[in-house]
């Protein structure tokens, strides 16, 4: 087992840095640009196979699979990950840059999931992280989207 952090939490963990970060623009900055190029590094220092396993409950879970296709698309997620940091860099909304690290995260947990559990838990924070950016707008238009956004997506899911 390894004894690094999961790339999927780094960006879990810069999503709970990002509000700490208001009003200091360089050191949000830092921590938007830096976990996804984290998340990168580590991906790629992970050997191949069950990085995490263990039974819970009596069922087996594997948080943390590598294989050559996961390790491609949890890379392709992280990448996505620094382009959207660059793009959202001035973005003035807290709750919206902490959903999109919360989003991708995700999305390199689905990609790295080795069990179908761990893969419903960041499919649906994926959700969740997808219908608070749409929320963020904070307009009763964007509320009612979100809502029925997430409605589907978690009944989807089910």
């Amino acid at each position: 087992m390894s004894h690094s952090l999961p790339p999927p939490m780094v960006l879990l963990l810069a999503a709970l840095l990002v509000p700490w970060c208001r009003g200091n623009a360089l050191a949000r900055g830092l921590v938007l640009l830096i976990a996804p190029l984290a998340a990168l590094a580590l991906i790629w220092t992970l050997p191949d196979g069950n990085v995490l396993a263990f039974t819970y409950l009596g069922l087996p879970l594997v948080p943390l699979r590598v294989d050559a296709l996961a390790r491609l698309f949890a890379t392709i997620f992280a990448i996505m990950a620094f382009a959207g940091v660059l793009y959202a860099l001035n973005q003035r909304s807290t709750t919206e840059l902490a959903a999109a690290c919360v989003y991708a995260g995700s999305a390199i947990g689905v990609a790295l999931a080795g069990d179908l559990i761990t893969l419903l838990v960041f499919w649906e924070l994926m959700a969740l992280a997808s219908a608070a950016i749409i929320w963020s707008a904070r307009s009763p238009a964007s509320f009612r989207a979100a809502g029925r956004y997430l409605m589907i997506h978690l009944l989807g899911g089910t």
